[in-house]
């Protein structure tokens, strides 16, 4: 009799489990390297007069790419954190970038930006590992100049297989992290600056 239920009860188990498609399988986390990602930062801040814009973009210094970290995608949850070595950011003009580099930012003493997600959920239609969404709100934890601060944002996701391509947008105020309003040549630049992250590559 106990055979007869033992053989039973496997015969059970083994037809639910034949019976689980790949789409019902629980997935996998998968990963991006930003250091293997085509990656873009730029920042956008607006002077007083609103006629100057000053845009400032992050570019590789050598062999080292301005961004490093990582994010992992699990159960439509990301994680993740960034770091941006701020002495790559240029903004067009050599004296302004020795300006901003050395006398707002500090880059001697805080090196680097660092980003942590705090809040990240894709929304159904991308937790099977494909397809993409515009405007999916997160938040995080933005560290300047030795200041934390928690910041919110959008980002434009696509994901396919063994590729992500992520467009993420945020503000931020330059006075939240124990910075100097900026000014340069006697114009003066707007507290809130528009951030833009681009990043194009691998999940493994």
């Amino acid at each position: 009799m106990k055979n007869t239920l033992a053989a039973a009860a496997l015969l059970m188990g083994s037809s639910l489990f034949a019976n689980v498609t790949p789409a019902q399988a629980l997935p996998t986390g998968r990963s991006m390297d930003f250091a293997k990602t085509q990656a873009n930062v730029e920042f956008l801040a607006v002077g007083k007069p609103s006629m100057l814009k000053i845009r400032g973009t992050a570019k590789p210094e050598g062999e080292t790419k301005p961004l490093q970290g990582n994010l992992t995608v699990k159960d439509g949850v990301v994680t993740g954190k960034a770091i941006l070595a701020l002495n790559t950011l240029d903004t067009g003009i050599a004296l302004r970038n020795r300006h901003m580099k050395e006398k707002y930012l500090e880059t001697e003493k805080f090196p680097n930006a660092e980003f942590t997600f705090t809040e990240l959920k894709l929304p159904d239609t991308l937790k099977k590992g494909e397809g993409e969404a515009n405007a999916v709100p997160f938040k995080g934890v933005l560290k300047i100049h030795g200041v934390e601060k928690p910041v919110a944002g959008t980002v434009d996701v696509k994901l396919s297989k063994d590729k992500a391509d992520m467009g993420f947008k945020f503000q931020t105020r330059i006075p939240d992290f124990a910075i100097n309003t900026p000014s340069f040549l006697g114009v003066t630049v707007a507290e809130d600056v528009e951030v833009t992250v681009k990043l194009e590559g691998p999940l493994t």
